[in-house]
């Protein structure tokens, strides 16, 4: 797996669409941080289950928001169980469990004023 668990440039995106308000961004990352455990319950219950299209559905939902944060290798694990349903579930549940936790502990570490230009983060 990657070692940087968040591309700073689609958090810069995402903090510049929003008008790069510090606080309206840690907002944002905490309704993400609050909605990702509940969609991996989902995708996982969907898998032991054998719920295609609910898997599809919370496994498109999940790579959408996990891209818009920059959690990229979440986002590609989602897209791959989107993609591959069922056929990819036994071990990518449990994949993304980890990409998940690795995910929202850089995005709880995120200090939204590093992401102005010229800020720690650069």
């Amino acid at each position: 797996m990657d070692s940087i668990p968040l591309d700073r440039r689609a958090l810069r995106r995402l903090f510049c669409v929003i008008g790069g308000d510090p606080d309206d961004l840690r907002d944002l990352i905490g309704d993400f941080r609050d909605s990702v455990p509940e969609l991996v319950t989902a995708i996982r219950e969907a898998a032991q289950t054998g719920d295609a299209d609910a898997l599809r559905r919370g496994a498109h939902t999940l790579k959408s928001n996990a891209r818009d944060f920059g959690a990229t290798t979440l986002a590609d694990l989602a897209a791959d169980l989107e993609r591959n349903g069922a056929a990819a579930a036994d071990g990518a549940v449990q994949a993304l469990d980890a990409a998940c936790a690795r995910a929202l502990a850089a995005l709880a570490a995120l200090d939204p004023d590093d992401l102005r230009e010229g800020g720690a983060g650069e």
